[in-house]
């Protein structure tokens, strides 16, 4: 393994290979390119994966089957802010290269052209992230709010608030807008009404933004109408835009539910989802099957992941689910009473089937475990978390 090539911007590579040789060879590729420097190599294990959170590169390369690379991608997902992960496998002669969308190539150098063009679509780590969050009432200011409360250090959040009630002319609406907004990389639409979202494209164009978020959250503020308007205008002016209905639905590859889940591939979406979204919970019970922590692993932009931290503690695991429900229906959802036209009920009836699915992927396990059978506790539980989506 070469040492420090005095480059600053040299891309830092670790690579988990369960040969020895495979990972020498493929360190010496990469050591021969003058902007990607190999900082360790190491076989799968819990020590290797404690020296990659310590060492924190920005690209892991990891020859695994494909169950432990989803595994290891957990681990250190949850690390490290910002990286990114490119598996390999062999096949026949062939090499696989893996990163959101698969490549196949016959030749190695496959792998130098995938490292190579990550930095054009990934964050580098720990970098500056500038938001700019359009809200309007309630809702967006309870998302604000949280954010703001529970974003990393590394993020610059910047405000517009909207009047409650805005003109229905295009015209009136832009002289609403300052001329000059914060620069950012990611527009959040919080609105509450249409003529908010018709907003939208002029924010993002005065903000120079790269990204936006804009939550369907009720069909009053976001009519399918308005949506299909603002996937065209972001597709025209070459802005990578999301839509997640409802917000809870987002992660770092997707976003709504059933039919209409969506794939996406952006680096500023994907590091927003990577701490706000689909909540994504860690539940660790003793030997009584009562719950004794809950730990956030993603929360919901509205805060709902640290409602369900606090309201969970102390419940047996078979009651858990029944709670979570009961504290999203306190939560208020914008509008959990009218039924979405695309799924045909309520955005309410999805969260609630999101919330159930993270307690349940916790706790579901360990319901048939047997009485002379000791349930797992906290010391003993599994030490890798199940991968998710």
């Amino acid at each position: 393994m070469a040492t420090d090539k005095g480059n600053l911007h040299a891309i830092r590579i670790y690579i988990i290979a369960s040969h020895p040789l495979f990972a020498q060879g493929v360190s010496s590729l990469l050591e021969s390119q003058p902007d990607i420097q190999v900082v360790g190599l190491g076989e799968p294990g819990t020590d290797t994966l404690q020296r990659i959170i310590d060492r924190k590169p920005d690209v892991v390369i990891v020859d695994s089957e494909q169950s432990a690379r989803g595994q290891i991608a957990d681990v250190l997902f949850s690390q490290i802010p910002g990286l990114k992960l490119v598996g390999l496998s062999l096949e026949e002669d062939n090499i696989t290269v893996s990163y959101l969308q698969q490549k196949t190539g016959a030749a190695v150098e496959d792998l130098v052209a995938a490292v190579r063009t990550l930095p054009t679509t990934w964050l580098p780590l720990q970098r500056q992230m500038r938001i700019l969050a359009a809200t309007q009432g309630g809702f967006g200011q309870r998302v604000l709010e949280n954010i703001r409360q529970h974003a990393p250090s590394h993020w610059v959040i910047s405000v517009w608030r909207s009047p409650p009630l805005m003109p229905a002319e295009p015209d009136s609406l832009l002289r609403l807008l300052p001329r000059r907004l914060p620069a950012a990389d990611l527009v959040l639409g919080l609105g509450e009404s249409p003529q908010m979202a018709h907003l939208l494209p002029e924010m993002v164009a005065r903000s120079g933004a790269r990204a936006m978020i804009a939550p369907v959250e009720s069909n009053r503020w976001m009519p399918l109408e308005v949506v299909e308007n603002l996937k065209c205008a972001m597709h025209e002016m070459n802005v990578a835009a999301v839509f997640p209905k409802p917000f809870c639905s987002l992660t770092m590859r997707t976003y709504s539910e059933a039919g209409l889940r969506t794939t996406y591939q952006d680096a500023h979406v994907a590091e927003f989802a990577r701490y706000f979204g689909r909540p994504e919970l860690r539940i660790l019970f003793d030997d009584a099957r009562r719950i004794t922590r809950c730990e956030i692993r993603r929360d919901s932009a509205c805060g709902l992941g640290h409602l369900l931290s606090e309201r969970l503690v102390g419940c047996t695991i078979d009651g858990a689910e029944r709670l979570a429900v009961d504290a999203l229906a306190e939560h208020h959802c914008p509008d959990g009473r009218t039924v979405d036209p695309e799924y045909g009920t309520t955005l309410l009836k999805v969260a609630d089937l999101i919330v159930r699915e993270a307690v349940r992927r916790e706790v579901e396990p360990f319901f048939l475990q047997p009485e002379s059978q000791p349930v797992e506790n906290e010391v003993n539980r599994r030490a890798v978390p199940i991968p998710i989506p």
